[in-house]
Protein backbone atom coordinates (compact mmCIF):
# COMPACT_ATOMS: atom_id res chain seq x y z
CA UNK A 1 0.00 0.00 0.00
CA UNK A 2 1.37 3.42 -1.16
CA UNK A 3 2.39 5.74 1.53
CA UNK A 4 -0.14 8.30 0.29
CA UNK A 5 -2.74 5.91 0.11
CA UNK A 6 -2.18 4.50 3.15
CA UNK A 7 -2.04 8.06 5.16
CA UNK A 8 -5.48 9.22 3.35
CA UNK A 9 -7.13 5.95 3.52
CA UNK A 10 -6.64 4.93 7.56
CA UNK A 11 -7.94 8.32 9.03
CA UNK A 12 -11.10 8.32 6.72
CA UNK A 13 -11.17 4.34 7.73
CA UNK A 14 -11.76 5.48 11.19
CA UNK A 15 -13.76 8.02 10.74
CA UNK A 16 -16.11 6.04 9.19
CA UNK A 17 -15.98 3.55 11.80
CA UNK A 18 -16.63 5.95 14.80
CA UNK A 19 -19.62 7.08 12.64
CA UNK A 20 -21.08 3.55 12.08
CA UNK A 21 -20.89 2.77 15.68
CA UNK A 22 -23.04 6.20 16.12
CA UNK A 23 -25.31 5.65 14.10
CA UNK A 24 -25.84 2.29 14.46
CA UNK A 25 -26.03 3.01 17.98
CA UNK A 26 -28.93 4.93 17.92
CA UNK A 27 -31.03 1.42 17.30
CA UNK A 28 -29.90 0.70 20.62
CA UNK A 29 -32.16 0.32 23.73
CA UNK A 30 -31.43 3.37 26.81
CA UNK A 31 -29.73 -0.28 28.58
CA UNK A 32 -27.31 -2.05 26.18
CA UNK A 33 -26.83 -5.75 26.62
CA UNK A 34 -22.76 -5.27 26.36
CA UNK A 35 -21.46 -8.21 27.29
CA UNK A 36 -22.82 -12.01 26.86
CA UNK A 37 -21.22 -15.22 27.96
CA UNK A 38 -19.77 -18.43 25.95
CA UNK A 39 -23.14 -19.26 25.00
CA UNK A 40 -24.06 -15.84 23.94
CA UNK A 41 -26.34 -15.25 26.53
CA UNK A 42 -26.65 -11.57 27.85
CA UNK A 43 -24.57 -10.92 31.45
CA UNK A 44 -23.70 -7.48 31.59
CA UNK A 45 -25.68 -4.40 30.96
CA UNK A 46 -24.41 -0.72 30.52
CA UNK A 47 -26.18 3.02 29.66
CA UNK A 48 -26.45 3.29 26.07
CA UNK A 49 -24.67 6.92 26.16
CA UNK A 50 -21.70 4.95 27.98
CA UNK A 51 -22.03 1.66 25.89
CA UNK A 52 -21.62 3.95 22.55
CA UNK A 53 -18.78 6.23 24.13
CA UNK A 54 -16.53 2.96 25.52
CA UNK A 55 -17.36 1.57 21.36
CA UNK A 56 -16.12 4.35 19.93
CA UNK A 57 -13.18 4.92 21.58
CA UNK A 58 -11.88 1.51 21.13
CA UNK A 59 -13.17 1.41 17.54
CA UNK A 60 -10.39 4.28 16.96
CA UNK A 61 -8.50 3.96 19.98
CA UNK A 62 -7.30 0.41 19.50
CA UNK A 63 -6.83 0.56 16.14
CA UNK A 64 -4.64 3.95 16.40
CA UNK A 65 -2.36 1.99 18.64
CA UNK A 66 -2.15 -1.14 17.01
CA UNK A 67 -1.59 0.92 13.67
CA UNK A 68 0.49 3.79 14.37
CA UNK A 69 2.17 3.00 17.45
CA UNK A 70 4.67 0.42 16.10
CA UNK A 71 5.81 3.20 13.17
CA UNK A 72 6.64 5.93 15.53
CA UNK A 73 8.31 3.29 17.76
CA UNK A 74 10.77 1.73 15.26
CA UNK A 75 11.22 5.77 13.92
CA UNK A 76 13.06 6.91 17.10
CA UNK A 77 17.30 6.49 17.67
CA UNK A 78 18.31 3.37 18.75
CA UNK A 79 15.03 1.57 17.97
CA UNK A 80 15.55 -2.50 18.33
CA UNK A 81 14.32 -3.74 15.19
CA UNK A 82 14.23 -7.54 15.12
CA UNK A 83 14.28 -8.32 11.58
CA UNK A 84 15.78 -11.48 9.66
CA UNK A 85 18.54 -10.00 7.24
CA UNK A 86 18.03 -7.16 9.53
CA UNK A 87 21.64 -5.47 8.45
CA UNK A 88 20.71 -5.91 4.41
CA UNK A 89 17.51 -4.24 5.16
CA UNK A 90 18.17 -1.86 7.73
CA UNK A 91 20.89 -0.28 5.57
CA UNK A 92 20.72 3.55 4.81
CA UNK A 93 19.56 3.11 1.36
CA UNK A 94 16.74 0.59 1.98
CA UNK A 95 15.77 1.83 5.97
CA UNK A 96 13.24 4.04 4.37
CA UNK A 97 11.18 1.86 2.53
CA UNK A 98 11.79 -0.83 5.23
CA UNK A 99 9.96 1.26 7.70
CA UNK A 100 7.51 1.82 5.39
CA UNK A 101 6.44 -1.76 4.44
CA UNK A 102 6.00 -2.15 8.61
CA UNK A 103 4.45 0.72 9.20
CA UNK A 104 2.05 0.28 6.03
CA UNK A 105 1.59 -3.34 7.35
CA UNK A 106 0.62 -2.59 10.92
CA UNK A 107 -1.51 0.18 9.43
CA UNK A 108 -3.37 -2.29 7.18
CA UNK A 109 -3.93 -4.46 10.89
CA UNK A 110 -5.02 -1.71 12.75
CA UNK A 111 -7.61 -0.99 9.18
CA UNK A 112 -8.84 -4.78 9.90
CA UNK A 113 -9.18 -4.60 13.95
CA UNK A 114 -11.49 -1.36 13.35
CA UNK A 115 -13.71 -3.45 10.81
CA UNK A 116 -13.52 -6.45 13.05
CA UNK A 117 -14.68 -3.98 16.35
CA UNK A 118 -17.31 -2.46 14.15
CA UNK A 119 -18.59 -5.89 13.49
CA UNK A 120 -18.74 -6.91 16.99
CA UNK A 121 -20.75 -3.75 17.40
CA UNK A 122 -22.90 -4.68 14.48
CA UNK A 123 -23.95 -8.01 16.14
CA UNK A 124 -24.33 -6.28 19.94
CA UNK A 125 -26.76 -3.92 17.72
CA UNK A 126 -28.76 -7.01 16.49
CA UNK A 127 -28.85 -8.74 19.90
CA UNK A 128 -30.39 -5.97 21.64
CA UNK A 129 -33.36 -5.42 19.15
CA UNK A 130 -34.51 -8.91 21.03
CA UNK A 131 -36.52 -8.86 24.02
CA UNK A 132 -33.97 -11.70 25.75
CA UNK A 133 -30.91 -9.98 23.71
CA UNK A 134 -28.47 -13.00 22.71
CA UNK A 135 -25.57 -13.48 20.39
CA UNK A 136 -24.90 -16.32 18.49
CA UNK A 137 -21.77 -18.04 18.98
CA UNK A 138 -21.43 -18.81 15.22
CA UNK A 139 -21.48 -15.40 14.54
CA UNK A 140 -18.54 -14.13 17.02
CA UNK A 141 -16.50 -17.24 17.39
CA UNK A 142 -15.28 -17.18 13.47
CA UNK A 143 -14.75 -13.03 13.50
CA UNK A 144 -12.62 -14.28 16.78
CA UNK A 145 -10.52 -16.74 14.86
CA UNK A 146 -9.51 -13.54 12.51
CA UNK A 147 -8.08 -11.39 14.83
CA UNK A 148 -4.97 -14.32 15.75
CA UNK A 149 -5.31 -15.20 11.92
CA UNK A 150 -4.66 -11.60 10.81
CA UNK A 151 -1.66 -11.41 13.59
CA UNK A 152 0.13 -14.38 11.68
CA UNK A 153 -0.88 -13.06 8.28
CA UNK A 154 0.87 -9.39 9.60
CA UNK A 155 3.74 -11.83 10.74
CA UNK A 156 4.68 -13.66 7.77
CA UNK A 157 4.15 -10.86 5.57
CA UNK A 158 6.84 -9.44 7.31
CA UNK A 159 9.60 -12.84 6.49
CA UNK A 160 8.05 -13.42 3.37
CA UNK A 161 9.60 -9.56 2.50
CA UNK A 162 12.29 -9.37 4.57
CA UNK A 163 13.36 -13.24 4.98
CA UNK A 164 15.93 -13.22 1.49
CA UNK A 165 17.72 -11.24 0.85
CA UNK A 166 17.68 -9.67 -3.05
CA UNK A 167 20.66 -11.07 -5.21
Amino acid sequence: MGRFVSVLFFPVLLAGAALFVRGAGEALPPVVASHFDAAGHANGHMPRGLYLNLMTAMVVGAPLIVGLLPSVLIRRPGARINLPNREHWLAPGRREATLGFIGGATMLFGAGLAIFLCYVHWLVVRANAHASPTLPPSQIYPALAAVPGGVVALIVSIYVRFGRVPR
